[in-house]
Order: C-alpha cells, then structure tokens, then sequence
C-alpha cells in the first residue's frame, strides 16, 4: 500500500490571512502551546499558579491558581486550594474555593467539596457538590479576581525577601 504523498492542501487567502493576523489567532498549533498543564502522575505543592492563558490539571495540585481563562480538572486531577479563573471546566475533584467569571460546569464524574462563587453554573447529573455557592455579577468578579492577584503578589513579595 502507498501512501499518499500529499497529506494537506494549504490555499493562500490574502483577506482572510489579514483578518487572522489582525485578530492574533494562531495556527491550532500555537494555541495548544499556550496551555499550562500538570500531567497525571505529577503533583505540585505549596504554590501559586498565575497564568493569562488556558491551564489543565490532570494531576495533583495543592496551592492557589489564577487565570484570566478557562481551568480545567480532568477525570483523575485532585486540587485542593483556592482558584480564580473566567471558566471552569471540572471532571475530577476539588477541595476548596472558586470564583468562576463566567461559567462552572461540574461534569458527571465530578466530586467538589468547598465554596463557588459564579455567574453561571451547570452540574451534569452524577456530579457530587458539598458546600455553598452563591451568584456573583461580572463586577464581584472583577473584585474578587483582583484581591486574590494582590495577596498572591504581596505573598510571593515576601518569600522573595526571605
């Protein structure tokens, strides 16, 4: 069996290449390589993860993360701490608080134990959630993303003096 020798055909759009360029989007490529992931069989201690762009757990995690995008837990990720993230995608299971921008959807193999504060949320029958929730407005969003920024910054401040 021969294989073919042209897998993909690329044709040049000069309007469209212009609008992909003036919007920054990115090859598929490049977009994969703006996520921040903790693979399975990997565990991260005591921190705190700050990032502007996608991050995805599929291992362990025990700290503070904060995105301005979307978290998401895959099936055997356990994260215990605080999050802050614009939306939230959750499989595995988490022990803390998270204030979600947007949307918090807990998947049906979810297990969540801790406090959401969330403009929109959707739980898939079979999830698991003990805790509280509350609804929040874009603007207490806003404030809360911005006081958790402040006291990751001022506490990574002071370990830098040590």
């Amino acid at each position: 069996m021969q294989l073919p020798t042209k897998l993909f055909t690329f044709k040049y759009h000069p309007v469209m290449s212009s609008k992909i360029k003036d919007q920054g989007v990115g090859s598929g490529v490049a977009d994969i390589n703006k996520v921040t992931r903790i693979s399975g069989g990997s565990e991260f201690r005591g921190g705190i993860l700050m990032s502007d762009s996608d991050i995805r757990i599929d291992g362990t995690f025990y700290g503070t993360i904060i995105t301005k995008a979307k978290l998401i837990l895959g099936e055997k990720a356990f994260v215990k701490g605080d999050v802050v993230c614009l939306n939230a995608d959750i499989f595995g299971a988490m022990d803390g608080n998270i204030t979600v921008g947007e949307v918090l959807s807990f998947k049906k193999t979810c297990v969540f134990s801790g406090a959401i504060k969330v403009q929109h949320l959707c739980v898939e029958s079979g999830a698991k959630f003990d805790g509280t929730s509350q609804i929040i407005t874009g603007e207490e969003y806003a404030q809360a993303s911005n006081e958790m920024s402040e006291a990751c910054q001022k506490q990574n401040a002071a370990q830098e003096t040590l």
